[in-house]
């Protein structure tokens, strides 16, 4: 609406728009994002017998190369999955998951990690790594979808 245009407006019009833009601008800022109760064993098909972990993932620290730079909360259950029967946490649709999975003999472990992103309806595999440079590896691909 140009100058011109106001100032043909009432102060009762110009006021009614004021209230408009306003809650134009509030519906803007609220951020729209749904949470659900998440079955961490419907994206895993780890048994987790040596261990493991699973991790949110907010961000990266490039100034460390190894897991540590990834950065986010850990949750869930850690080790055998028997710890957390129940197996489900609150989680943001859009949500990175990282999850470490220690397979293998005692005395012959080997770790395998998964990146998942959290769908509306599903979760979509985006990354799986084993090796030494597991972390820096999936930089890019976290980077891509924060």
């Amino acid at each position: 609406m140009e100058n011109s245009q106001l100032k043909q407006l009432t102060i009762e019009q110009l006021n009614n728009l004021i209230v408009q833009c306003r809650n134009e601008i509030k519906s803007r800022k609220i951020e729209k994002c749904l949470v659900k109760c998440v079955d961490i064993k419907k994206f895993t098909e780890s048994k987790h017998y040596n261990g493991g972990w699973f991790k949110t993932v907010t961000g990266i620290d490039k100034s460390k190369t190894n897991g540590y730079s990834i950065q986010g909360e850990f949750f869930g259950f850690g080790g055998d999955m028997k710890k957390n029967p129940a197996g489900s946490e609150m989680l943001k649709v859009g949500s990175l998951i990282l999850e470490c999975s220690i397979e293998g003999s005692r005395k012959n472990q080997s770790r395998e990690y998964k990146l998942v992103k959290i769908l509306n309806d599903s979760f979509e595999l985006l990354a799986e790594e084993e090796g030494s440079d597991w972390a820096t590896d999936l930089w890019e691909i976290i980077e891509q979808n924060l």
